[in-house]
């Protein structure tokens, strides 16, 4: 297999380190939060970026390549994504070579959305398209959701190619310009593209690639930022997977825990029960730390009810309907990311449920920052407190409701 040049380079920078850690002004540290926020709303911050102005940034600047990993897409005329779509198209049209991945599930399932549209993007000129299977042997699915810009500039976020996403769906996700990420994200990408039809084929990651991004503040803080992966690529070192340190970070909370995702289940898609997180949320809460889950109405309370008798607050949000009617599938917060004691955090792609972490490809940063955990912190907060947000409770017959 042929290595991508930068991926060379990031592995020359892993063995030969540095002396001195890089400060904020350094490349290694430019990460930039940025959301996207259900129109006919408040909850949006004017000061953090939209994703739609930083895709369309990112596509523009584009010299050489861009590798697009995707669940799915779906677009309609006029929408923000048919922007993005439109301007990618455009960049393939000026001589950019695009890579476009996306997992065959949603292909099969709507033919006449998300087929037509990754139809439409195989006759883009200079662009090939692979429909993956990989992950369907295990029961999982390639879930997650970025882009790369010239192996140099990267979005990872919970945003999928769908219109909704950009324009009616609590989305959360970052910029990444920093090497060490970015080399870590395409060494993610090569692997799945390679192998995107083989059923059989084990990950081949390799740690060295996965350096973390460091940098001191100007107080002489020190941030790291790392890079990992669901499923585990090695069973006898987990060094890459992202479930042991988000665990890590809940069993060692001192003072508060915030973690959000659209859903949440203590167990598999085939019924059996999955409880790491949920018996360490209980935990936390009953040594005092204040953990607060906010998922989408769209959850069953039931899910909840071991939750909330252990302490755990539980807030489920419900975006009102937009002006226009119903928008199926549309309207929810879908952003996935935690925050603990302001000082860590993880934002990934999986949803609260054990396939996601087990069987299906998801990506994850994992955040040892104040300045970033406080920045997603305050993003929760505003969706916590909002009167959107609708605190699950039991009735005296033992029910749970939101109210």
């Amino acid at each position: 297999m042929k290595l991508n040049p930068f991926l060379l380079f990031i592995a020359a920078w892993a063995i030969l380190g540095c002396s001195t850690l890089p400060d904020a002004s350094d490349p290694v540290a430019q990460l930039q939060l940025v959301e996207s926020v259900p129109v006919e709303t408040d909850l949006g911050n004017p000061d953090m970026p939209k994703a739609e102005a930083v895709w369309m940034d990112m596509i523009s600047k584009a010299r050489e390549s861009i590798h697009v990993s995707q669940f799915y897409v779906q677009t309609v005329p006029h929408s923000s994504l048919d922007r993005v779509l439109k301007a990618m198209e455009a960049a393939a049209a000026r001589g950019i070579k695009i890579q476009f991945l996306v997992d065959e599930a949603f292909v099969k399932r709507y033919p006449d959305d998300t087929g037509k549209a990754v139809e439409a993007i195989k006759k883009w000129p200079n662009t090939e398209v692979r429909i993956t299977n990989r992950w369907t042997k295990s029961g999982g699915i390639q879930h997650a959701k970025y882009f790369v810009v010239d192996s140099r500039d990267a979005f990872l976020g919970s945003q999928n190619f769908d219109w909704r996403a950009l324009d009616h769906i609590k989305e959360l996700g970052f910029r990444l310009r920093s090497p060490p990420l970015v080399g870590s994200l395409m060494a993610v990408f090569q692997d799945d593209w390679t192998k995107a039809f083989n059923k059989e084929a084990a990950q081949e990651l390799d740690p060295k690639l996965f350096q973390p991004a460091m940098w001191k503040d100007a107080d002489g803080t020190v941030n790291t930022v790392s890079l990992k992966v669901s499923p585990n690529p090695d069973s006898n070192n987990p060094v890459l997977w992202d479930l042991p340190p988000i665990l890590q970070m809940v069993r060692e909370a001192k003072t508060h825990v915030r973690i959000a995702a659209m859903l949440y289940k203590p167990s598999f898609f085939d019924k059996r029960t999955w409880t790491e997180l949920e018996s360490l949320l209980i935990e936390a809460a009953k040594r005092g730390v204040k953990v607060q889950v906010m998922v989408d109405q769209k959850n069953k309370p039931v899910l909840f009810k071991n939750l909330i008798e252990g302490g755990v607050q539980v807030g489920f949000v419900k975006i009102p309907t937009h002006s226009s009617g119903v928008i199926p599938y549309a309207r929810l917060v879908h952003a996935k990311y935690m925050v603990v004691d302001n000082q860590k955090a993880w934002l990934g792609t999986s949803n609260l449920e054990g396939d996601y972490f087990y069987n299906s490809r998801n990506i994850s940063l994992i955040f040892d920052s104040a300045r970033f955990a406080q920045n997603m912190g305050q993003v929760f907060d505003r969706y916590w407190s909002s009167s959107f947000t609708a605190m699950l409770k039991s009735d005296d017959k033992g029910i749970l409701k939101a109210h």
